[in-house]
């Protein structure tokens, strides 16, 4: 609340709105704020895939740097001027992988929800301000909650010592890298204007 975050800061409350307007405001700056440490690459697309897996990887970053505001990046989806330059780097390196300008923002939300997802999954706040680690990103607790089934269990066993989000989050990447460079040939076969033309990513 502005009250709470009043007293934090050794502040009246009220002090607060003589720089935000509400508290939705403050939310939204705490969303630019993260944005604005985004480094973007700018300049012609050279490999449209080496380029979109060091967007997201750039983003997890920026993300894990405040584990804090992965809710509030959730819940408001950031719209102000500091996104700018990575939305439209981002737009780039799709339209250079081929993706249907139609299609081009909702491929860029599947990449940024798995982006936050994944960070949530990895430092969240666990839902009712549990302290345990989450069964879901926990090999050994998931092997303990799946004791009746032996098959997930041996799943689990394989990775138990092993287990990094790091390769988990770049194994995503290559799979939605993968799966953008094969949906994107579909379209190219479809198209007779794309005939004679080769694909560089």
């Amino acid at each position: 609340s502005m009250r709470k975050l009043g007293r934090r800061l050794g502040v009246e409350a009220m002090s607060l709105y003589n720089h935000v307007t509400d508290k939705s405001a403050l939310l939204d700056g705490v969303v630019a704020e993260i944005f604005a440490e985004l480094t973007v690459p700018v300049g012609p697309v050279d490999c449209w895939d080496d380029e979109l897996a060091l967007l997201m990887a750039e983003l997890r970053r920026a993300y894990l740097r405040h584990p804090n505001a992965l809710p509030i990046l959730g819940t408001r989806p950031p719209s102000g001027p500091e996104v700018a330059p990575m939305i439209q780097r981002a737009l780039a390196v799709l339209a250079a992988a081929g993706v249907a300008e139609r299609e081009a923002i909702y491929v860029l939300d599947v990449c940024g929800v798995f982006t936050l997802g994944h960070c949530l999954s990895e430092v969240g706040p666990q839902p009712f301000g549990a302290a345990e680690p989450a069964v879901t990103t926990d090999p050994a607790a998931r092997s303990a909650a799946f004791a009746s089934a032996p098959s997930v269990v041996a799943a689990y066993a394989t990775i138990r010592s092993t287990f990094s989000f790091d390769d988990q989050f770049a194994l995503g990447v290559r799979l939605l890298i993968e799966g953008l460079r094969s949906h994107t040939a579909g379209d190219r076969s479809d198209d007779p204007s794309a005939e004679g033309t080769t694909d560089h990513g």
